[in-house]
């Protein structure tokens, strides 16, 4: 016999409104032919409770035919066809992971609201519990490269366009069993910043992938470096102590009224991996250089575990959402493999805020040529906000690598290792990620020898 724990539902007191507004939102596009609306819940899990800090659309289809004008950064269309009007599982999924991409570690999609018929509801119900699960599926994946756990309870909510009533239920979309009916609670919430660093020389050798699929080797390259993250040999030290799992993040929360942050230092077993052992006929060596600023973020009720979890996930997502964004932009795979250097340059972190319960931030990622108002259009467009400044936009984290830094990436990092002459088995990548302090880029260098 299953029993689920019941798990309290909490939103960001300044969320009170979103409900009404999302509704006259939603009316008003139905009338253009929109079915159904769906929104993701941005939030946080924290002991037997999930809070929610901020909400954002899922972007509705544009069709061949529809007619679409852009008005201070909204979308209206004027007209749908039928393939328009409901939304499918792999649209909202696909959303969801650009969404997700931009939270910091400890903050993920938690749920999603429908606003439509009860009719329409009833007959989606099934695309938007798929859609759940597989954006669970899909954040699970991104933030630990499915190396640790990661919640699967989430948040189905229906407001009727009709009654306007709220429907609420959370269901375990990993172990299904019955839904849990729950409410939505208003709260002052606050959510920490967990600030640290992290340098780190990953020299992995792997099999090349038949489809010279870069982000799947991206991916084995750093994954033996991963789980030696999510290892118990990693110690964590919070504000200059050591503190148990179970013990609270921040045990009087009155004495954080001024502050929203803890300081954390990190030590790993291991900062780099051995060196390469011999691999097959033809593989890669992946070298990933990085030094990162990491902003994770949980609920102030956090405890000690919860927290290491939320800097490992800040960790692993920051790198996989750049090699994502970065091998969705490279315009043609090359048929075969070279045998010298190829330098391919990640993208680079832009942040700004949302107010919600203190300091969330959020990213975007900006390629060479991208400038601050790229990302405002892409907070607007993916997180419904509503940057109108490029003050708002801080992109000074991180740079682009230089030209001569290009031709040679050694000298991007002193204490990376020596580029190795390329033989007839083995390829070389270099990948390179540092803070301002002394450049942030993501470069891979990749020698292959034929």
């Amino acid at each position: 016999i299953c029993t689920f724990q019941t798990m309290a539902l909490f939103f960001e007191k300044s969320l009170e409104t979103w409900p009404e507004t999302a509704l006259k939102e939603s009316l008003a596009l139905e009338k253009k032919g929109a079915d159904i609306v769906v929104y993701f819940l941005c939030g946080s899990y924290v002991s037997d409770e999930i809070h929610v800090a901020h909400i954002t659309k899922c972007p509705l289809p544009d069709t061949l035919d529809a007619e679409v004008s852009k008005v201070e950064n909204y979308l209206f269309i004027q007209n749908y066809d039928d393939l328009s009007k409901l939304l499918d599982v792999e649209w909202i999924v696909d959303y969801a992971t650009k969404v997700i991409r931009m939270l910091p570690g400890g903050v993920t999609i938690v749920g999603i609201t429908a606003i439509c018929s009860k009719k329409v509801f009833t007959d989606q119900k099934l695309v938007l519990v798929s859609s759940l699960k597989k954006t669970q599926t899909r954040a699970a994946a991104l933030s630990t490269l499915d190396l640790a756990s990661f919640p699967s309870r989430m948040v189905l909510i229906h407001i009727d366009l009709t009654t306007k009533k709220m429907q609420t239920v959370i269901m375990d979309v990993v172990n299904r069993g019955p839904d849990t009916p729950s409410q939505v609670k208003y709260a002052q919430l606050k959510w920490i910043s967990l600030v640290t660093r992290v340098a780190v020389d990953i020299r992995q050798a792997i099999d090349v992938i038949s489809q010279d699929d870069f982000y799947k080797e991206f991916t084995a390259a750093i994954k033996p470096w991963a789980t030696s993250l999510h290892s118990s040999d990693t110690v964590y030290v919070f504000d200059d102590e050591f503190k148990d799992d179970a013990e609270s993040l921040v045990k009087d929360p009155k004495k954080m009224k001024n502050s929203n942050s803890v300081e954390v230092y990190m030590y790993m077993a291991s900062a780099s991996s051995a060196e390469p052992k011999e691999v097959a006929k033809i593989g890669e060596v992946f070298e990933v250089t990085f030094d990162l600023a990491v902003r994770a973020t949980v609920p102030i009720k956090s405890t000690i575990a919860e927290a290491k979890r939320a800097i490992n996930q800040h960790i692993v997502r920051q790198l996989m959402a750049r090699a994502s964004l970065h091998y969705e932009s490279m315009e043609v795979q090359e048929e075969g493999r070279r045998a010298s250097p190829a330098l391919h340059q990640f993208p680079r972190a832009a942040t700004t805020v949302i107010p919600s319960g203190g300091s969330l931030l959020v990213y975007d990622f900006l390629f060479e040529g991208d400038t601050a108002e790229d990302a405002i259009k892409n907070f607007n467009a993916l997180l419904s906000l509503k940057c109108q400044s490029v003050e708002e936009i801080d992109e000074l984290w991180e740079r682009n690598l230089n030209e001569g830094e290009k031709e040679e990436p050694s000298l991007i990092i002193q204490h990376a290792h020596k580029l190795p002459e390329p033989d007839n088995s083995l390829s070389f990548c270099l990948c390179l990620f540092a803070i301002i302090a002394v450049i942030i880029a993501i470069v891979v260098v990749a020698v292959i020898s034929t």
